[in-house]
């Protein structure tokens, strides 16, 4: 039986006037950024005026929703990165694709999104924010097939009030001071997409707490965590978690990730089987064959 290759389409039109110059290259790539001019090469004509009609490959992802990135190059200059999220099923369909904020309301609850229904589909959409608060939100998205619900992607988006958010930073581990921390490019508005790759190469190996704050009118918002983990010149493979006693490498309750030389530990730990009150959190990854140091925080169960 042959193997079906899964494919998806896209347009661009690109004006590469600002630089002066022809565009002469351009790339895509999915989830993982693998360095300037290592994408997946887009044929083209060189001009300073480009309509991409494209289509990007699926076959060798996963199924499940994944990051497309797309960029090109002026001169020896490249442009921003443009990104939007597909979704691949399995041998079924995907029939129907939801998104929600912060907790998750069950599967099937969540905010419908209109797709079209295929085993490769373009996630398109508008979250509605009205319902939530002022400050940094985790959207998240996933979509239902004949295999079930897919694992969830998630985002980080910043809401503002009457006002415009006009900067967003991000920094590890130590807070450098408001304004200080490492700028993210964006958009302003009262609603963005803080859509960015952390630049890890000023930390060391192990796990990390990465920090994201957005300025509005209103001043800096508060700051929103999340745990993210680097390899050496390794992969890491494989990661998981346990309460106050350590079970044993690898006897830990796995945490999903994908598989890089720097993963984002972005997971709920179940706590269903820990006693009400103060818990030791331990958080570890495998790279190379080699367990990292545990990271540990204080959790609370009432």
């Amino acid at each position: 039986m042959k193997k079906a290759i899964l494919y998806i389409a896209f347009m661009f039109w690109i004006c590469a006037s600002v630089y002066s110059q022809n565009i002469n290259k351009a790339e895509y790539y999915y989830d993982n950024d693998p360095g300037y001019g290592n994408g997946i090469n887009v044929p083209l004509s060189q001009s300073s005026d480009v309509d991409f009609n494209f289509t990007a490959s699926a076959s060798t992802l996963t199924n499940g929703i994944h990051q497309l990135y797309f960029r090109v190059r002026a001169g020896n200059v490249w442009s921003n990165t443009y990104s939007r999220i597909v979704a691949k099923a399995g041998s079924g369909t995907i029939t129907k694709a939801e998104y929600y904020f912060d907790s998750d309301p069950g599967h099937g609850n969540g905010t419908a999104i209109s797709i079209v229904s295929g085993k490769l589909v373009n996630i398109n959409f508008t979250a509605n924010t009205t319902g939530i608060s002022d400050g940094i939100h985790q959207l998240y998205i996933r979509v239902k097939s004949a295999e079930g619900w897919s694992q969830t992607f998630s985002r980080l988006i910043a809401k503002a009030g009457t006002g415009t958010i006009t900067k967003a930073e991000y920094y590890f581990d130590n807070d450098p001071g408001h304004g200080n921390g490492t700028v993210i490019n964006f958009t302003p508005g009262s609603n963005i997409d803080l859509n960015f790759t952390a630049n890890t190469s000023g930390i060391s190996n192990g796990i990390h707490q990465l920090y994201v704050r957005v300025l509005g009118a209103g001043g800096w918002s508060q700051t929103f965590s999340r745990l993210v983990a680097k390899a050496g010149s390794g992969t890491i493979t494989k990661a998981e978690y346990y309460f106050d006693n350590d079970p044993g490498h690898g006897n830990g309750t796995a945490i999903s990730i994908t598989q890089g030389s720097e993963v984002d530990l972005n997971f709920t730990a179940n706590t269903a089987a820990i006693s009400d009150g103060i818990h030791q959190l331990y958080i570890r990854v495998l790279s190379d064959g080699s367990w990292s140091q545990t990271f540990s925080r204080l959790v609370a169960k009432s």
